[in-house]
């Protein structure tokens, strides 16, 4: 369950990152 958390965690903050390099370009 919490190694579940983490990854969506981690999906979340992958997808932060996404969008800022997005709204740079």
């Amino acid at each position: 369950s919490l190694w579940i958390g983490m990854q969506r965690i981690r999906d979340f903050v992958q997808g932060m990152e996404f969008m800022k390099k997005t709204h740079a370009l």
